[in-house]
């Protein structure tokens, strides 16, 4: 049994040396003859930090100019769902200082989707956003603070059958009340 071991060793080692002389000589890295090292992966990208909040009241008439991250079709996507949004600029209050920061995670929910004849139709609210670690709904129930509604009519050709936005389509949406962000 021990005979056994030691020819499938030298065996092994042999076809090792071999197959390594087949290849042309390179410098080894230093930290190779230590052992196996992991493959080196790109550094990820960490996200900037947000600017800090200073203002907690955002008035009516505000734009929030917010880039959602999943699709919405009126034909295929169902009412109510959430989709993942980021704000793409900075929303001031109404003192003037910064009450959203560019960057700031949000939540956008399909209110109202389907089609009436030739005329699709989506209303999309904004349903949350966090701040500073704190989530901060926009909705009292169906209601939301900023809402947004699209039309499509399918008499103007194929390419206006249904509302359809691509992920990371941007979308501006309007506050019709005063948002409190305490």
């Amino acid at each position: 049994m021990v005979h056994l071991k030691s020819l499938l060793l030298t065996l092994a080692a042999s076809v090792l040396m071999s197959s390594c002389s087949d290849k042309p000589k390179q410098a080894a890295p230093a930290a190779a003859a230590a052992g196996p090292v992991a493959p080196v992966m790109p550094a990820e990208q960490s996200a900037p930090a947000l600017a800090k909040a200073e203002s907690r009241v955002v008035p009516v008439g505000a734009a929030l100019n917010i880039r959602i991250l999943d699709a919405v079709d009126s034909e295929l996507t169902g009412r109510g769902r959430f989709i993942p949004a980021v704000f793409d600029d900075d929303v001031m209050g109404s003192d003037g200082h910064l009450a959203i920061p560019a960057g700031t995670h949000a939540v956008v929910v399909v209110r109202d989707i389907g089609r009436e004849g030739a005329i699709s139709r989506a209303t999309l609210g904004v349903f949350s956003i966090e701040i500073d670690g704190h989530s901060h709904r926009f909705s009292e129930g169906v209601k939301d603070a900023a809402t947004l509604k699209l039309t499509e009519d399918a008499a103007l050709g194929a390419s206006h059958r249904s509302v359809h936005l691509e992920a990371d389509s941007r979308l501006s949406f309007k506050v019709e009340a005063p948002l409190d962000l305490r």
